[in-house]
């Protein structure tokens, strides 16, 4: 339906814009041609328009801006990001997938608690996402980063698996807010 697929791309790829607010004759017309689109699509040049600028990349100077001239173009705009991610290797999978489980803790495990993280997964630069693929394994099976606090949650003579991805859900999320506590009560004590 065109006001759904409006308030979508309103949404993710003109970075907000309302989407009550009233589009041209044109721009309602090229959403019209458009319909259905397929939500890959939208993903995909959602993501093209989250990229950051960067003027000695021609792709990226040309991203469509208005309404009007990304939906007379959406075919052209679609060809151009699905180009772009061939262009740089990108995941096309990462575009559909939900984000992965405890890549935030993962970062703020290799990096330290003042590691600042984009909202998504998908939000990270390529290097970074390449990164957490390769040692992500290193980070779920080395139980030192979560084991103390499981261990001030339930004491010291539980047994405790090695990946937390093995604890139920319930118990993993109380772990997993016990250090982010444990991070607060940290930076508070270091300020």
């Amino acid at each position: 339906n065109a006001e759904e697929a409006k308030k979508l791309i309103c949404k993710l790829i003109l970075k907000g814009k309302g989407p009550a607010r009233p589009w041209s004759h044109d721009a309602m017309e090229g959403l019209g041609r458009q319909l259905p689109i397929p939500s890959r699509e939208i993903q995909l040049v959602a993501w093209f328009h989250r990229l950051p600028n960067d003027d000695t990349e021609h792709a990226l100077k040309v991203r469509r801006q208005s309404e009007g001239s990304l939906m007379q173009n959406w075919s052209d705009e679609v060809t151009r990001a699905a180009a772009y991610r061939k262009k740089i290797g990108a995941d096309p999978e990462s575009l559909q997938k939900k984000d992965p489980a405890l890549w935030r803790e993962f970062f703020r495990w290799k990096y330290g608690p003042q590691c600042r993280l984009p909202r998504m997964f998908s939000d990270l630069g390529f290097d970074q996402q390449k990164e957490w693929k390769r040692e992500y394994e290193t980070f779920d099976e080395s139980p030192e980063w979560w084991h103390p606090a499981a261990r001030s949650l339930w004491g010291d003579d539980v047994e405790l698996p090695n990946s937390i991805l093995d604890l139920p859900d319930g118990a993993r999320g109380e772990v997993l807010q016990r250090l982010r506590q444990n991070q607060c009560l940290t930076n508070a004590a270091e300020e």
